[in-house]
């Protein structure tokens, strides 16, 4: 899965209306989503590093 698909994944699914239970599910998913971009952001800032994928991130 790459950054892109798991950043519209989850944004996807925080679409749906949560119980109060689950507001924490909601919140980690917030932080989820905000940490793949950032995450994203430094590889096309540092393209010229080399990069290890995270484990189930695929190529584009």
């Amino acid at each position: 899965m790459t950054l892109d698909e798991a950043i519209e994944t989850l944004k996807n699914d925080q679409r749906r209306n949560y119980t109060q239970k689950e507001n924490n599910i909601y919140k980690a998913q917030g932080l989820g989503i905000e940490a793949l971009k950032r995450v994203e952001a430094y590889k096309k800032a540092h393209f010229n590093l080399h990069y290890t994928p995270m484990p189930g991130e695929t190529e584009e």
